[in-house]
């Protein structure tokens, strides 16, 4: 199944521009104004990409969002990525 192409009606909803949702999915880092969304964006990299996370990445993270943020970021990246397997697995329409 192809994925949808990218539109501005849901990078609107959530509050990202086009241009960042653009980077994201070119595999760039966006240009992102301020450090708790830079922190998120490279903590959520590091989950999708490094074993273990690189240790700055990690205390950016912590430092800019707090233990308990980190904890529950980790937590949905684990949700989305659970919930992208099974309908990856299972070839489900999406939208």
């Amino acid at each position: 199944m192809a994925p949808k192409p990218p539109g501005n009606t849901q990078t609107a909803r959530v509050g990202l521009s086009e241009a960042t949702m653009a980077a994201i999915r070119a595999g760039r880092t966006p240009d992102l104004d301020t450090e708790r969304e830079r922190a998120v964006h490279a903590a959520t990299a590091a989950m999708l990409t490094a074993r273990p996370a690189p240790k700055a990445v990690y205390d950016q993270a912590i430092a800019a969002l707090g233990i308990e943020a980190v904890c529950d970021l980790s937590g949905l990246m684990g949700f989305y990525c659970s919930c992208a397997f099974i309908l990856t697995f299972h070839d489900a329409e999406v939208g």
